[in-house]
Protein backbone atom coordinates (compact mmCIF):
# COMPACT_ATOMS: atom_id res chain seq x y z
CA UNK A 1 0.00 0.00 0.00
CA UNK A 2 1.43 3.24 -0.67
CA UNK A 3 1.92 5.48 2.21
CA UNK A 4 0.70 9.59 2.57
CA UNK A 5 2.60 11.59 4.97
CA UNK A 6 0.70 15.01 4.39
CA UNK A 7 -2.26 15.96 1.98
CA UNK A 8 0.10 17.46 -0.63
CA UNK A 9 1.83 13.70 -0.99
CA UNK A 10 -2.08 13.23 -2.46
CA UNK A 11 -2.44 15.92 -4.82
CA UNK A 12 -1.28 15.61 -7.90
CA UNK A 13 1.01 17.95 -10.19
CA UNK A 14 -1.14 19.86 -13.05
CA UNK A 15 -4.06 20.56 -13.74
CA UNK A 16 -4.92 17.69 -15.76
CA UNK A 17 -4.51 15.23 -13.30
CA UNK A 18 -6.34 17.23 -11.21
CA UNK A 19 -8.30 16.00 -7.95
CA UNK A 20 -12.16 16.52 -6.53
CA UNK A 21 -13.17 17.42 -3.08
CA UNK A 22 -14.49 13.91 -2.47
CA UNK A 23 -11.89 11.72 -3.50
CA UNK A 24 -9.32 13.63 -2.09
CA UNK A 25 -11.35 13.54 1.28
CA UNK A 26 -11.72 9.69 0.83
CA UNK A 27 -7.87 9.47 0.52
CA UNK A 28 -7.28 11.16 3.36
CA UNK A 29 -9.02 9.00 5.65
CA UNK A 30 -7.59 6.37 3.94
CA UNK A 31 -4.71 7.07 4.70
CA UNK A 32 -5.58 8.58 8.36
CA UNK A 33 -4.31 11.73 7.28
CA UNK A 34 -8.21 13.17 8.76
CA UNK A 35 -8.49 10.79 12.11
CA UNK A 36 -11.50 8.58 12.96
CA UNK A 37 -12.99 10.32 15.63
CA UNK A 38 -13.55 13.90 13.57
CA UNK A 39 -17.39 14.13 12.62
CA UNK A 40 -17.11 17.30 10.50
CA UNK A 41 -14.81 16.16 7.96
CA UNK A 42 -15.24 19.30 5.39
CA UNK A 43 -14.00 21.57 7.81
CA UNK A 44 -11.08 19.33 9.22
CA UNK A 45 -10.29 18.95 5.13
CA UNK A 46 -10.13 23.16 4.96
CA UNK A 47 -7.86 22.82 8.13
CA UNK A 48 -5.66 20.42 6.17
CA UNK A 49 -5.71 22.24 2.88
CA UNK A 50 -4.97 25.86 4.89
CA UNK A 51 -1.93 24.25 6.49
CA UNK A 52 -0.67 22.69 2.94
CA UNK A 53 -0.40 25.96 1.32
CA UNK A 54 1.87 27.52 3.70
CA UNK A 55 3.84 25.28 2.57
CA UNK A 56 3.12 24.88 -1.25
CA UNK A 57 0.94 25.71 -3.87
CA UNK A 58 -2.03 24.17 -4.44
CA UNK A 59 -4.62 25.19 -6.84
CA UNK A 60 -8.71 24.71 -7.32
CA UNK A 61 -9.52 26.80 -10.11
CA UNK A 62 -13.36 26.44 -9.43
CA UNK A 63 -14.08 24.38 -13.01
CA UNK A 64 -14.91 21.58 -11.08
CA UNK A 65 -11.90 19.46 -11.95
CA UNK A 66 -10.66 19.86 -8.61
CA UNK A 67 -6.96 20.52 -6.34
CA UNK A 68 -3.72 20.43 -8.24
CA UNK A 69 -0.16 21.40 -7.65
CA UNK A 70 0.78 23.48 -10.67
CA UNK A 71 3.48 23.36 -13.33
CA UNK A 72 5.28 25.15 -15.94
CA UNK A 73 2.34 23.52 -18.44
CA UNK A 74 -0.39 25.26 -16.09
CA UNK A 75 1.34 28.78 -16.19
CA UNK A 76 -1.60 30.40 -17.88
CA UNK A 77 -3.99 28.98 -15.38
CA UNK A 78 -1.53 30.59 -12.49
CA UNK A 79 -2.38 33.28 -13.93
CA UNK A 80 -5.93 33.33 -13.86
CA UNK A 81 -5.88 32.23 -10.63
CA UNK A 82 -3.54 34.66 -9.40
CA UNK A 83 -5.45 37.65 -10.39
CA UNK A 84 -8.30 36.12 -9.28
CA UNK A 85 -6.76 35.81 -5.59
CA UNK A 86 -5.43 39.20 -5.82
CA UNK A 87 -8.88 40.43 -6.60
CA UNK A 88 -10.89 38.53 -3.90
CA UNK A 89 -7.93 39.75 -1.39
CA UNK A 90 -8.56 43.46 -2.57
CA UNK A 91 -12.52 42.82 -2.23
CA UNK A 92 -12.06 41.26 1.57
CA UNK A 93 -9.44 44.27 2.51
CA UNK A 94 -12.05 46.65 1.13
CA UNK A 95 -15.65 45.61 2.61
CA UNK A 96 -13.72 44.46 6.23
CA UNK A 97 -12.98 48.40 6.38
CA UNK A 98 -16.13 49.08 7.51
CA UNK A 99 -15.99 46.45 9.91
CA UNK A 100 -13.16 47.74 11.67
CA UNK A 101 -14.78 51.37 11.81
CA UNK A 102 -17.29 50.04 13.43
CA UNK A 103 -15.45 48.10 15.91
CA UNK A 104 -13.09 51.73 16.76
CA UNK A 105 -16.82 53.49 17.13
CA UNK A 106 -18.17 51.18 19.47
CA UNK A 107 -14.62 50.60 21.61
CA UNK A 108 -14.61 54.74 21.69
CA UNK A 109 -17.79 54.91 22.92
CA UNK A 110 -19.29 56.85 19.95
CA UNK A 111 -22.00 54.05 19.33
CA UNK A 112 -24.46 53.10 21.88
Amino acid sequence: MNTATSIVDLIPEGHDNAIGHELLTAKCITFGLIPDRIKDTDRYMRKLLHEAKLQTSIVNMQDGKGYFRPTKDDMDLLLTYVRQEKARQRNVARSFRYTERLLADFQAGRLD
